[in-house]
This record gives C-alpha cells, sequence and structure tokens, in this order.
C-alpha cells in the first residue's frame, strides 16, 4: 500500500453473459466534421453518471515496477472518486475530483495530498495540457467532458472509422471513434507535434442504453508508463448521490500540494 499512492499519482499526473447489443451509429460518412462533432459531444453529454469497479494496472518499465489492484469508481458530469479496496471490499484509501481541484487521501501513512487545476500550466509529467481530473475522466471514454476542441484541421474517414485532428488548449489532438461514437483511440501532442500521450480503447460496455469503452490503456510515450483500467459491473446513469464525493478526513493529516 505504501507504494500504490504515489505511483498512482504518477500515472494519473497521467464468458456466459449475454453480449450486449450493438450500439446505434450516430452518423454517416457524408456529414460533415461540425455536424459529427456536435454528435460526438452530444454522446459524452447524455452519460451523467457512473458507478463501476475496475482492475486497474500500474507499470513502469524504467522503474522495473508493475502494480496490479481494484478499485470502485463512481463519476457524475463534475465528480469522480475512486476508492481503492484492499480485502473484503474495505476501502484503503480515496481518491476524489472536484470542479476545481483533486485530493487523494492515504489513511494508512495519513497523508493527503492535492492538485489544483491550470488549464494554462504544462502537465510536468504528460508535457501536455492534462491535468489529472481529464485523464480519469478520459478512462471513461469522456475525452470532451470540459474542454471542447478549439480548432479542427482535418477529418479523414476510413470504412466506419472517423479521425478528427484538431486542437485543444494549445495541444495537438487526434481522436479516432467509430460511427457509433465511441472512441478507439487518442493521440495528444505537443507543439513540435511530439507524441506524449496515447490513450487506446477496447471493447464496449452497455447498461440503461448507454455504452462505454470496457478497457483503456493510457501510455506516457516518452518513457512508456502504462495505466490500464478494465471495467465491469457498470452502471450508467442510474442516479448518484453527491454525498458520494464528500471525504471524512482526519484534521491531524500531513497535507502535500501537488505541483
Amino acid at each position: 500500500m505504501k507504494r500504490i499512492f504515489p505511483i498512482f499519482l504518477v500515472f494519473l499526473a497521467f464468458g456466459c453473459a449475454k453480449p450486449p447489443s450493438p450500439p446505434p451509429k450516430l452518423f454517416v460518412p457524408t456529414e460533415n466534421v461540425a455536424d459529427i462533432l456536435e454528435k460526438v459531444y452530444a454522446r459524452e453529454d447524455s452519460i451523467k453518471d457512473v458507478e463501476a469497479d475496475a482492475s486497474v494496472t500500474l507499470s513502469s518499465p524504467s522503474n522495473h515496477y508493475r502494480k496490479q489492484f481494484r478499485v470502485r469508481i463512481f463519476s457524475d458530469t463534475l465528480h469522480f472518486k475512486a476508492e481503492l479496496n484492499q480485502f473484503f471490499g474495505l476501502v484503503s484509501g480515496e481518491l476524489v475530483c472536484f470542479p476545481e481541484s483533486l485530493v487523494v487521501y492515504d489513511p494508512e501513512n495519513n497523508r493527503v495530498y492535492y492538485e489544483f487545476y491550470d488549464s494554462v500550466r504544462l502537465n510536468p509529467i504528460t508535457g501536455v495540457h492534462m491535468n489529472l481530473r481529464d485523464i480519469l475522466f478520459a478512462s471513461l471514454g469522456k475525452l470532451f467532458a470540459f474542454d471542447k476542441l478549439d480548432t479542427v484541421e482535418s477529418l479523414e474517414v476510413v470504412g466506419e472509422t472517423y479521425t478528427i485532428k484538431g486542437r485543444r488548449n494549445g495541444d495537438a489532438f487526434n481522436y479516432t471513434f467509430s460511427e457509433t461514437g465511441i472512441p478507439a483511440s487518442v493521440q495528444l501532442y505537443n507543439d513540435s507535434l511530439t507524441s506524449l500521450v496515447d490513450i487506446g480503447y477496447e471493447g464496449m460496455i452497455e447498461d440503461n442504453g448507454l455504452f462505454l469503452p470496457k478497457k483503456v490503456t493510457m501510455i506516457n510515450v516518452a518513457n512508456g508508463d502504462m495505466l490500464t483500467m478494465e471495467f465491469k459491473n457498470v452502471k450508467i446513469n442510474r442516479g448518484m448521490n453527491k454525498k458520494l464525493f464528500e471525504m471524512d478526513i482526519p484534521e491531524d493529516v500531513e497535507r502535500f500540494l501537488l505541483k
């Protein structure tokens, strides 16, 4: 446990079941990029809340590190909460994204870590304008939860796959998705078009008539560090109590500001 939270912070600064019904198609190749983007944005906006179990793998080739653990996640349109579970479902730590900040509570070491969002500052880990909140929502396939594309440079259509190239917060942004609107991959580049973050999505999960990716892999291209999350027991738009995002933190904890 003592090594999980520091590594978790670094990466975030970065059978027999019935198969789901295929999601409906959102658009056809003849539509223009503005109409397609609006439908992609609308699909994300339709997902109001998500609850799920996730299997998380963190690996760092340069540090010869690999760790697997399970979390329970809760998300609405503004908040994201991850509970790190130990045996028998006991919660051993939690992370909560608020609209303006992120808080991580590590009870074993009696520590709390904070980050305040700054869309102007480059993330020191990823090298792009993608803070921890963005990364967490991206793990659910919600790439435009907070910031739409500033500019669109091109739209490429290959069969049933679409790739939109544009910029957001100054970063080059390639977004590939199917005609259902479900993302397939995302690449983020800096101003010199050096690839910095690569996000891949696999499979899909259906609940309540809505769809999310089943598995997401995020890679820091510069050093090979990788975060993989695979979801199950997903509940979408079932309603969520805002008290879930309240944190009960003792007053005597050590507090650290992430910069």
